[in-house]
Order: structure tokens, then C-alpha cells, then sequence
């Protein structure tokens, strides 16, 4: 962040220049985000407002700085505080009011303390290992963790069977298969996957619902063997690549959206070829593969920790939140449901601490009673 606004306000010394553009030429994802905020810089979005985005900050902030001190810096400019510290910004877009989580050493951010509920393995004979804080399991070519299982190749020829690793709600994990593809599963998310693959063979997964993001081990790698991921109807067809698959339950849609590579989509009768920063709508009972280009950077935030939202609505942020944070919402203002957000949150933030910044920054109201969320 130190390094972005000092290269917006054309600062940079010769050597953090040289650093700057080393980053940005990294990633397609460090493009897209250095993107959306040198967009928000121009637009001075952040200026929006000031005065009641700091009153909020002070109701939320416990340091020792006193009112004086805050209230002095109100008049300057929001983005100088990136330089001193990270941001995590929410933007009202109907109600255009920002709202700033500092972290800094004199605002810590509220980190939820809840339990995490534990991953599940189901093996080939059926058998359900819980892999739990604290708990590990190792069999044959598999070793799985709280947040990890790793599966390597073996020499020695074996029975090849299907697994199922299940990821409940307010968790994500990592299944590095043992091709070395690797796959993040976000939250409410089901995959099922061989113990091994068939060097030279078809190497094939199902999501069977829910949300992951695949690193795919190229085919040059094995024999030119293929790599393909069942989603329903659909079926995607790599070579080597990276792409994230959205397919929830009680969602008509598949999601696919490609980060790198090229990969080949069906749907029945339909194909696609796709490139990257593009994204595929399968829709049920519909044939065809809708296809529009997309920034990557909002789709796949999620496996680096974060929320990520560009203009969306209430009502599916609290989809997102529903999942990770296993709750349900009720919208007893049905207008609040279209009210638009733009911004970046991290995961580890107490609900509480969302939903207060929600309230905040659009006025809507929430009451919370056990598991239910009402949006008044």
C-alpha cells in the first residue's frame, strides 16, 4: 500500500520505483488491484464524506490517541493513512459514504475467536476422518492437517479410489493432489478426487458444490495427460492453468473464471475456448455458455484471505457472509437488499465488525439473535 499511494503521488525514490514495478509486473492480480485503487485516488472517493467516516472510526478505534489528535487530522487527505498503515475500505456506492478500518499499532482489528468447524475426509471404504485443530492423519500416500491435506505420487502401483473432502462453512483449505495440482476450497464447498493418477491417463475431479480455485499441474508434466473438473453438466478441459469454479448450492449458476492458461468449456453440446480475465455463465436449463470479460482480482481475494466486493448488492454480500460466518439473513427492509458496496474486508473480522461497518456506511439497521441476522 506504502509503495502504491507513493507512486500515485509520484514519490517514489529511484529504488522503490525499481521495487514497484518488479511487484506490479508480478501478477495479473497486482495489475487489477493497483487498478482499483489508482481508480478510487483519481475519483478522491475517499474524501466523500469525511466527517462521519471519522466519527465512526472514533466510535470503533481503543488506542491511546486522544479525540484532540484524531480530530485534528480529519481535514487531511483519507489516502495519506495508507502510507502509515493498511486500510480495509467499504464504500456505500447508493449512499457514497466511506468507512476505514485502520490497522496500525494504535488500532488493532476485531479478530473473530470462533470455532472452526473441522474439514472431513471420506475415504474410498467409506470412512469419515475429521481433520480437527490440532489433529493430523496419515495414510499411504496422504498426509491431511487442520487446513491441509498433500497427496504424493507413488512409485508403486495401487488401487485407485475416490475421495471426498468436505469444507463446512466459516473455513477454507488447501488439497494439493498428486499430480502436484493444487486446489483451495473456499467455505461451504464439496470436491471429490482419485488418491492417485494414472500417469498418461485422464486426470479428473468433481466439485461437487460450492467454491474452488485450481492451480493445475501442466500436462507436458505427465505424459500430456488432461486435466478436467465435472461440475454438474458442465465439464472444463485444462492443459495446465488456473482458474476458479463457483457453484453453490441453491445457485442456477456455474461460475468459471480464468486467471491464466487457456481452457476448453462445455456445457451439453456447447463448447468454449477461454481465455484469460474471462469469465463463463452456465445457468440451468439453459444451453448455452455466456461468456464476458472480468477483473480477477474481486473472484479470487477470497483464497488470499479477504472480501472483495465491486458494486454488489447487500443481498448477495450477505450470501458471502452466510457462508463464512454460518448465519442466516433475514430482510425485513427488502429495499436494503439493493443497496450497492465497493470494497475490501478481511476475512478474519468479527461478523459484528462487518455488519457494523454496514451499518454505517448505508444507515441500514441490523439485530442479531443467535444464528439470524435481521436487516431493518
Amino acid at each position: 500500500f506504502k509503495f502504491i499511494i507513493k507512486k500515485l503521488n509520484h514519490t517514489l525514490t529511484p529504488e522503490e520505483e525499481k521495487v514497484f514495478e518488479a511487484w506490479l509486473k508480478e501478477s495479473k492480480e497486482h495489475q487489477d488491484y493497483f487498478r482499483k485503487v489508482k481508480k478510487g485516488f483519481s475519483q478522491n472517493v475517499f474524501a466523500v464524506d469525511v466527517d462521519k467516516g471519522w466519527e465512526a472510526i472514533e466510535n470503533r478505534i481503543k488506542s491511546t490517541t486522544t479525540n484532540k489528535t484524531i480530530r485534528s487530522h480529519r481535514k487531511i487527505a483519507l489516502w495519506k493513512y495508507v502510507a502509515a498503515a493498511s486500510l480495509l475500505i467499504l464504500l456505500g456506492v447508493s449512499g457514497y459514504f466511506g468507512f476505514l478500518n485502520i490497522f496500525s499499532k494504535h488500532a488493532k482489528p476485531k479478530i473473530a475467536s470462533r470455532e472452526v468447524n473441522a474439514v472431513t475426509l471420506t475415504l474410498k471404504d467409506g470412512t469419515k476422518i475429521a481433520l480437527g485443530k490440532g489433529k493430523s492423519y496419515h495414510l499411504d500416500n496422504m498426509y491431511g492437517t487442520n487446513d491441509k491435506i498433500t497427496y504424493k505420487y507413488c512409485l508403486t502401483p495401487r488401487q485407485i479410489g475416490y475421495n471426498i473432502l468436505t469444507v463446512p462453512k466459516g473455513t477454507q483449505f488447501k488439497l494439493i493432489l498428486s499430480d502436484g495440482t493444487k486446489i483451495w476450497l473456499n467455505s461451504d464447498t464439496r470436491i471429490k478426487y482419485p488418491n492417485e493418477f494414472v500417469e498418461g491417463e485422464l486426470r479428473k475431479v468433481e466439485l461437487l458444490y460450492g467454491e474452488a480455485y485450481f492451480k493445475v499441474s501442466p500436462s507436458t508434466l505427465h505424459n500430456n495427460s488432461r486435466f478436467q473438473v465435472l461440475t454438474g453438466r458442465q465439464k472444463v478441459e485444462v492443459l495446465g492453468t488456473e482458474f476458479n469454479i463457483k457453484a453453490y448450492k441453491g445457485s442456477n449458476r456455474i461460475v468459471t473464471t480464468l486467471i491464466k492458461g487457456i481452457i476448453r468449456i462445455e456445457n451439453g453440446s456447447a463448447k468454449k475456448i477461454m481465455k484469460p480475465n474471462y469469465q463463463a455463465i452456465v445457468t440451468t436449463g439453459n444451453p448455452a455458455i455466456a461468456l464476458h470479460q472480468v477483473s480477477t482480482f474481486d473472484i479470487t481475494a477470497w483464497r488470499k484471505g479477504l472480501f472483495s466486493f465491486e458494486k454488489i448488492s447487500l443481498y448477495e454480500i450477505t450470501k458471502v457472509l452466510s457462508r463464512w460466518y454460518d448465519v442466516r439473513f433475514v430482510f425485513l427492509n427488502q429495499n436494503a437488499k439493493e443497496l450497492k458496496y465497493t470494497g475490501i474486508l478481511d476475512r478474519k473480522l468479527k461478523l459484528e465488525t462487518i455488519l457494523s461497518i454496514l451499518e454505517k456506511t448505508n444507515d441500514v439497521k441490523y439485530e442479531r439473535k443467535g444464528k439470524t441476522i435481521y436487516i431493518k
